[in-house]
């Protein structure tokens, strides 16, 4: 497990290293505050979805392609956490 989200940041550390720092600090932090990985993960391809929307509204550097790109990065990686993610939800609600 893992190897897909390194693989992913290894890419976008090569061609956008801004956007890689961010996803770096929102998934050290996501891991610190839940103490798991997978919502590490999870946070920080919501962090590319939210890169991509700054790209959009010219707050960032980059183009359509470039947020296109982004998103579709973020989205390869949340449906690969789909599982991790329902599994945390049933844990929250069982646990409250």
């Amino acid at each position: 497990g893992g190897k897909g989200v390194a693989t992913t940041l290894g890419v976008v550390l090569g061609v956008h290293p801004w956007v890689a720092l961010v996803v770096v600090l929102v998934f050290v932090v996501g891991v610190l505050l839940t103490r798991w990985v997978a919502a590490g993960s999870t946070l920080g391809a919501l962090a590319l979805v939210g890169a991509a929307v700054l790209v959009l509204l010219d707050r960032a550097p980059g183009d359509g392609w470039t947020a296109g790109w982004l998103l579709v990065l973020a989205a390869i990686v949340l449906w690969r956490h789909r599982a991790n993610a329902v599994a945390w939800w049933r844990q929250r609600r069982i646990s409250s």
